[in-house]
């Protein structure tokens, strides 16, 4: 393993990178991010990551504090077996229920989806990050497409504007998703998935001003496990041959 250390867009920036020259991923590799930096240099960073991951694991560590997401924060296009994690403060335990995050992420901008997954052929695994929405903007806060399997474990999506017209903390579709041990706080919903998304909700819930619904599904299916978010208008939605089971 090397440890490189290159300029980028004026900032100083640590990798742990793989060796060798062209191909895919050749090692367990992580990205040391911290809040100095702008979305558009994190995202130069994965972008200058090889997509095929050749079985091993790509880490994105992001260092306690508040990061403004002005841009699209975009993991898309990765294959090769291997996983993308997206770590927030590692010592926090991503099997409980938390408020306290380390990471912040301040979606409060006029995006309609700050945190964007797509078209990935690998796992996808976000953990202890707040994902935090102090606007009245409508968004869908994390939005997962196309990819074969994402996992969100220990945030905490919070939405301190209208809950009945601002859209979702987590939404998607064409994917398989778990969502475990994360908690929702305002939004129109909580845990949504739509067009072929099968989603896994396993031991979520609620705090502070409840989401409109809880759980919503148009055309997809949600599967659950354990306590799940309220809502303040019903608990569940299904709507078009969608599933909640």
């Amino acid at each position: 393993m090397k440890i490189i250390k290159e300029q980028l867009i004026s900032t100083d920036v640590d990798l742990i990178i793989a060796g060798g020259s062209g191909g895919g991923l050749e090692q367990n590799t992580t990205i040391d991010l911290n809040s100095s930096m702008t979305v558009a240099e994190i995202n130069a960073l994965i972008d200058a990551q090889p997509k095929d991951l050749n079985g091993h694991i790509l880490t994105l560590q992001f260092a306690d504090g508040t990061y403004t997401i002005d841009t699209r924060l975009k993991i898309s296009g990765f294959y090769g077996e291997g996983q993308v994690i997206i770590n927030g403060n590692i010592g926090e335990s991503a099997s409980t229920l938390h408020t306290n995050q380390a990471v912040v992420f301040d979606c409060g901008n006029t995006l309609s989806t700050p945190v964007y997954i797509s078209q990935n052929s690998t796992i996808v695994i976000v953990r202890n990050i707040k994902f935090s929405n102090p606007t009245t903007t409508w968004k869908m806060t994390f939005f997962y497409s196309g990819s074969l399997k994402v996992v969100v474990n220990g945030c905490y999506f919070v939405n301190d504007g209208a809950a009945s017209s601002n859209g979702a903390a987590i939404w998607g579709d064409f994917s398989k998703v778990t969502v475990e041990k994360c908690y929702f706080s305002g939004y129109d919903t909580g845990i949504g998935a739509e067009r072929n998304a099968e989603l896994t909700s396993v031991n979520n819930a609620s705090t502070g001003t409840n989401p409109r619904y809880g759980l919503k599904t148009y055309y997809g299916v949600i599967i659950t496990s354990g306590t799940q978010p309220s809502g303040w208008t019903a608990n569940e939605s299904a709507n078009e041959g969608g599933v909640i089971r």
